[in-house]
């Protein structure tokens, strides 16, 4: 997913629609695509909460966006650092966000070797996280934090779970 440029995704999307069933991931990707050149001007900002490996941070970053990441998961977070390494436009903050800053237990899945498994790290402990990994992370309050911003936010896409406060 995310991984053509606009053109190259608009044939193939057509193409596939024609002859095949939506599929919801091919769709969020056509939406993506569709308002992304409404949204944003060069320099604009793209919010990505729970960047995970930055499928979609990259996608932003072809519009010409500047990128500010949150990835919490260490093992998502170091491949997302390791695909934007030489990017200047691209921020990753290795932190969760929410609607408080404090500190927060993120559990992550038994398999997460496999990147896909990833994807489900969580701050909320659920049956498919038992025997994974355990570990605090900061919280920020993204109120706060998007105050704080400097320029034009002109998009947040947020993959994340709620959380509660304790």
């Amino acid at each position: 997913m995310f991984k053509e440029n606009r053109i190259e995704f608009l044939i193939r999307w057509h193409l596939y629609r024609r002859w095949k069933r939506r599929s919801v991931l091919r769709q969020s990707e056509y939406i993506f695509h569709t308002i992304m050149p409404r949204l944003c001007g060069m320099g604009d900002i793209f919010i990505d909460l729970g960047a995970n490996i930055g499928d979609v941070t990259l996608a932003a970053r072809r519009y010409g966006m500047k990128v500010i990441a949150f990835e919490p998961d260490p093992i998502a977070r170091a491949v997302l650092e390791e695909r934007t390494i030489n990017d200047g436009g691209i921020t990753i903050i290795p932190k969760a966000v929410g609607g408080s800053a404090r500190i927060a237990t993120i559990h992550q899945h038994p398999g997460v070797d496999d990147l896909m498994k990833t994807q489900s790290s969580s701050l909320m402990l659920t049956h498919e996280h038992a025997g994974g990994n355990v570990f605090d992370v900061e919280v920020v309050n993204i109120v706060d934090f998007i105050n704080k911003v400097e320029g034009r936010i002109a998009a947040l896409k947020m993959d994340i779970e709620p959380t509660f406060s304790k």
